[in-house]
This record gives structure tokens, C-alpha cells and sequence, in this order.
């Protein structure tokens, strides 16, 4: 504005003077103008981005809300399902339970048919798998009528017999776990012999069964299993076994599990290919007649009374041990597995040994192959300072040397402190001012042989 008059008081000149003033007025209502245009544009962009932000805000709300309450239908629905379905299942097994179970019907097979392949004997397509796990069945004689079958689960049920099981030739693996079957795999496929053919003219070899679950039944003894020669891993966790055997014909048998029977030795194993024997939970207090078990690589005893360590030397291709929850109680016992050089894990937790001091490092300085100590990690460090803690190579080798030891030199700092000592304080004795562990327990007597 104060433009404008003063350009309006140079009106008077001269008529240059005139045009030169309108000019410049013009070009002061065009500047005012446009700057009144852009505010007003600029003005209407902030409302409409504010109204547009509000909007959807709104819609935001409205969404989430809506989103809201759709999962909130939805849980309820599901769990209206899961209520009425729970009652079905817990009906079912009443009156499953009540009748003393069902027998198994075709419906339930076709039901659980799964994996299709080919039948061994004509190569044709079939489904060769079946579920029928938790169903309250009592009898399973409707299986016979699916001969294709090569991998059966019966688990969960009320099992009695296995018999049925016979009319399936090709039958490899078979899960009946937690029934009540008291005899032990108490069928037999039918095999051709030179003196008896098949009159169908079928080639039968008999069971072809590898892979066995019976764990959490009623069985009370091993039956023989030579019926059954191609087994390869055996399942029976869980039931009443006071004594092993019956497995001497099984070439094949790489895996074991007696957990949870009534064992009190280990026996009836001699000459068996096993790689892997699970025997926890039993009353077992002695490690015998494993020396043949040339194959094995894992060995579980946990829950035992075993005290002594001394038969297992012989076990040389050990590669985990567990020994937990036993009566291990000295550390002694842990020369008898110096000489197991592929052990690679070993559990001790629950041992006596285990609440002692310097528990860890006084059975690394003993077992250096190990990788694993109570499932933790045996680094390199610590075998370090085992050694350290023991004096160094120099004075734990010969407490160990009785045991067989010797594969502790130079497994200690000591030799590297002792170089830096003599490097940067030339002309003064070395002092190692660790002062060594000293072992209280007795040294391990060695059998005659080994002394020699």
C-alpha cells in the first residue's frame, strides 16, 4: 500500500513519469494478487489434506472395529467347534471305554489310507500306509483285508492281538503303541518252503517286518522273534519285561529300547549288529556282557544304580553315553573310558560326581576327546584349564598315566607361560604359583593285562 501512494504522489510530473508510475502500481496489484491466489491455493490443499486425513482415520476405525469384532465372531465359532467336537471325542471314548472297544471296521481303514506305492509281489499301485490311531478299537481283524499295507498305526487303542497282522506280506512298519497287547508280535506271514508252495503261486518270504513300536503295553516277556528276521529297530519302552532274549536271530537289529521295564542285568544281547541301546528307567547295577556289541555308538542307562564303569572298555566305537541319574561316585571310573577315543558325548548329571568340585574340568583332564559334558559344549578353553588346574601336562600325565593316560602332553599353558616368563625376565626361575589339584581318590587298578 505505502507503494501505491507513493506512486500516486509522483503523479504530477511528467508524462514518462506518469506511465513509469502506472506500471508500477500494475505490477504491484499483479504481485499482490498472485500472492493472494497462492495463499488461498495453499489454504485449500491443507483442508483437503486434513479432510482426507480424517476420513481416513475414520475408515481406519471403522475397519479395525469391524476387523475386531469379525475375529471376535470367529473365536467364538471356533470355539463353539472345538467345544462340541471335544464332547463328541469324550462321548465316543465313553462308550468305547464302557463296551471295552469297538472292532475296527473297512470305513476306518479307507478312512486312514494314505501314500500311495507299489505292492513288492505285483508291482501294482495301492495305498500302502494306514492311521487308524486313537479310535477305541478292541480288534483289528478287518485289517486283513488290505494285504497291500506296508506301514500300519494302530496306537492309542485297546489292543489285545496282533494276529491279524498275518495277512499282510509286505508289511514293514507297525506302530501299536499304548494298548494292551501281552504277546509280543505273536503272528507269522506265510512263507513258501521248498516242500510247502503257495498254492495262489505267490513268492512269500515270510515277514518282512523292520521297524516295531509295542511301547506302553502289557507285555511280560520276549518272545523269540525269529519269525520276524529282517527287524531292524525294536520299541518296547514301557512295559513289564523282566529279562532280555529272544533276539539272537535278528541279523539286522541296529536299535533297541527297553526303557521303563523291570530290568536288573543286560543280558541276552551277544552278537547282535546294535548301534543304539536305550535301557533307562530300569534297575539295572551292573554294565555286563556288552564286549561283543562290536557296532554300538549310543548307550543309554540313565535312572540306574550302576556304580561301576569297568565293562565298558571294551566298547571301543562308543560315541554317546548317558549315564545319567545313576550311582557313579568317583571320578576314577572315568579312566575306564580314556581308551574310547570316538566318545564324543557323555551325561553324568544326577551322578554323585556331578555335585563335586570342579566336577567338569576334573572329567575333561580324563576325557579330552570329548565335543559334550551334560549337554553343554566342551570347548577347547576349558580342556586348557582342566589340564591347568591339574598342575599342567607335566603333573597331571603322570597322576593319569596309571589309567592309561598320556594324551595330555603339551595340552597345557604351562609350557608358554613358562617361554614368556624366561623371555621378558631373563635370569630369575620360573614360578608356576597355580597350585595343582590334588586328587584324593585312590588310583584305578588296572586289569593284569593292561598293567603289562
Amino acid at each position: 500500500m505505502a507503494e501505491a501512494d507513493a506512486a500516486a504522489v509522483e503523479l504530477d510530473g511528467s508524462p514518462e513519469d506518469l506511465e513509469g508510475a502506472a506500471l508500477k502500481i500494475q505490477a504491484i496489484a499483479r504481485g499482490r494478487r498472485d500472492r493472494q491466489v497462492l495463499k488461498r491455493a495453499d489454504t485449500a490443499r491443507e483442508e483437503r489434506e486434513l479432510a482426507a486425513a480424517k476420513v481416513q482415520a475414520m475408515q481406519r476405525g471403522r475397519e479395525g472395529r469391524r476387523r475386531a469384532e469379525l475375529r471376535k465372531e470367529q473365536a467364538k465359532a471356533a470355539r463353539r467347534i472345538q467345544s462340541i467336537q471335544r464332547g463328541r471325542t469324550a462321548r465316543r471314548e465313553l462308550l468305547v471305554a464302557i463296551k471295552g472297544g469297538r472292532p475296527l471296521l473297512e470305513s476306518d481303514v479307507r478312512t486312514g489310507l494314505s501314500c500311495v506305492g507299489r505292492v513288492p509281489d505285483t508291482n501294482r499301485h495301492a495305498y500302502i500306509h494306514c492311521d487308524v490311531t486313537g479310535l477305541g478299537l478292541s480288534d483289528v481283524d478287518a485289517i486283513r483285508g488290505f494285504p497291500a499295507l506296508q506301514r500300519v498305526d494302530i496306537g492309542d487303542n485297546q489292543v489285545t492281538d496282533l494276529s491279524p497282522f498275518s495277512g499282510l506280506p509286505s508289511l514293514t512298519e507297525l506302530y501299536a503303541a499304548n494298548n494292551t497287547v501281552k504277546q509280543m508280535l505273536n503272528f507269522a506271514s506265510p512263507a513258501c518252503s521248498q516242500g510247502a508252495p503257495d498254492p495262489t503261486g505267490d513268492v512269500l518270504i515270510g515277514s518282512t517286518l523292520q521297524i516295531v513300536d509295542l511301547s506302553g503295553n502289557e507285555i511280560d516277556d520276549m518272545d523269540d522273534m525269529e519269525r520276524h528276521p529282517f527287524l531292524e529297530v525294536v520299541n518296547l519302552a514301557y512295559n513289564a519285561i523282566p529279562r532280555i532274549h529272544g533276539l539272537q536271530g535278528l541279523r539286522f537289529l541296529q536299535s533297541l529300547d527297553l526303557t521303563g521295564n523291570r530290568l536288573t542285568a543286560i543280558t541276552g544281547l551277544e552278537g547282535l549288529p546294535l548301534e543304539t541301546l536305550i535301557l533307562d528307567d530300569n534297575a539295572i547295577d551292573e554294565i555286563a556282557n556288552l564286549d561283543t556289541l562290536q557296532n554300538l555308538r549310543v548307550l543309554s542307562l540313565r535312572n540306574n544304580k550302576i556304580r561301576d564303569l569297568s565293562h565298558l572298555r571294551e566298547t571301543g566305537a562308543l560315541v554317546a553315553l548317558d549315564l545319567a541319574g545313576n550311582a557313579v561316585a568317583e571320578f576314577r571310573q572315568l579312566e575306564h573310558l580314556m581308551k574310547l577315543e570316538f566318545l564324543r558325548a557323555l551325561t553324568l548329571s544326577g551322578n554323585a560326581v556331578a555335585a563335586a568340585e570342579w566336577y567338569r574340568r576334573r572329567v575333561l583332564v580324563r576325557l579330552p576327546q570329548l565335543a559334550a559334558l551334560d549337554d553343554e559344549p566342551a570347548a577347547p578353553e576349558e580342556k586348557v584349564r582342566a589340564v591347568n588346574l591339574h598342575g599342567g601336562s607335566e603333573r597331571a600325565v603322570p597322576q593319569l598315566r596309571g589309567a592309561g593316560g598320556g594324551a595330555y602332553e603339551n595340552d597345557s599353558d604351562l609350557g608358554h607361560r613358562a617361554a614368556a616368563h624366561d623371555k621378558y625376565f631373563a635370569g630369575t626361575p620360573f614360578v608356576d604359583f597355580l597350585p595343582p589339584f590334588q586328587e584324593t581318590e585312590a588310583p584305578l587298578v588296572l586289569p593284569q593285562a593292561e598293567q603289562a
